[in-house]
């Protein structure tokens, strides 16, 4: 959503998605979705127009939260616990 005018946002792009977004972070022009039973998937979002997905991390377990800190993604897994992967 283009907020430029805070009065008349507007839709720019849409991305839908087979599972349920459970929670979002963006860093470096990445979008990075934590999908529940979907696991993660991390998106290009530099040009809203053209969304690409780069990549995909597939679990045995629901992923609930995700949070980033430098080269990691800390994935919180309810019951299942927590990972953490690297990426750069």
């Amino acid at each position: 959503i283009n907020v430029r005018n805070v009065a008349e946002p507007k839709l720019v792009n849409q991305f839908r998605l087979a599972s349920q977004i459970m929670d979002i972070e963006i860093k470096d022009n990445r979008l990075y979705a934590a999908l529940g039973s979907g696991g993660v998937k991390i998106f290009d979002i530099a040009n809203p127009l053209r969304i690409e997905e780069l990549s995909s991390i597939t679990l045995p377990f629901t992923v609930y939260d995700l949070a980033l800190d430098a080269d990691y993604i800390y994935l919180a897994l309810g019951a299942g616990g927590w990972m953490i992967y690297q990426y750069r």
